[in-house]
């Protein structure tokens, strides 16, 4: 088990680590990252502030991270990798990033404009084309994410620059699952949203929703780590 999860006190802010190559990365970051986006944000609101002023006046160990957090009026959402942050909004799943696969159009672009490859692992039909589920796209025929922290080996093809996305937070918004991929492996975001929804509604306590959700995710056998963390939005 190389997945690890951080949440904050106060419940704004969480993020899940999806390690592979060992757990020491997905565990510094469960135990700083936190300290960093909090040192980050005022500097942040800074820039924000300065820009509304002058408008007025003219390694071989790594982990991906998931990491959405809530203001007073906005969602903070920042992804590395392919785990996944997905809102229900009025009972109906948006994601709040893009899962950083090799064979993600954007993501191979990228990595060929950098001079890398993006190669098909596993087996091929009559055709030679891919069989989707006996194998996987790798950079290089190396690492099956695009973007991650640490994999310092794979760099400039394999990068740990973010996606970041703001979202205005609006009053349907009902929750957030943030999750690692062995959840989306056999879930979409869409089933994911229907699940904890038809488990509130048949009266299971939120403190036990993000543990069903794992285990249901390997009763329909998920092969990889499974962490989830939700975070409820009743609050704002």
């Amino acid at each position: 088990m190389e997945d690890e999860f951080f949440v904050s006190n106060d419940g704004d802010f969480a993020a899940v680590f999806d390690g592979h190559g060992g757990k020491a990365v997905s565990r510094y970051l469960r135990k700083n990252l936190y300290a960093n986006v909090q040192a980050f944000l005022p500097l942040v609101q800074h820039n924000e502030q300065q820009q509304d002023d002058s408008s007025g006046n003219g390694n071989s160990e790594s982990s991906t991270t998931n990491t959405p957090t809530t203001t007073q009026r906005t969602i903070l959402a920042a992804n590395i990798g392919d785990s996944r942050a997905v809102l229900c909004r009025n009972n109906k799943a948006w994601d709040l990033s893009r899962d950083h696969k090799p064979n993600d159009p954007d993501e191979k672009s990228r990595i060929e404009s950098l001079g890398g490859s993006v190669v098909w692992c596993g087996d091929t039909d009559k055709f030679g084309q891919p069989i989707g589920d006996q194998g996987i796209y790798r950079v290089n025929g190396n690492l099956a994410l695009s973007r991650a922290i640490g994999d310092r080996s794979e760099r400039p093809h394999v990068t740990a620059e973010p996606e970041i996305i703001s979202v205005p937070i609006e009053e349907g918004d009902q929750f957030i699952v943030v999750a690692t991929d062995g959840l989306w492996d056999v879930m979409d975001s869409d089933d994911a949203v229907n699940y904890v929804n038809v488990l509130l509604e048949s009266g299971v306590s939120r403190k036990k929703v993000a543990t069903l959700m794992v285990q249901e995710a390997m009763r329909l056998g998920t092969y990889d780590n499974v962490t989830v963390v939700i975070i409820w939005m009743d609050s704002t």
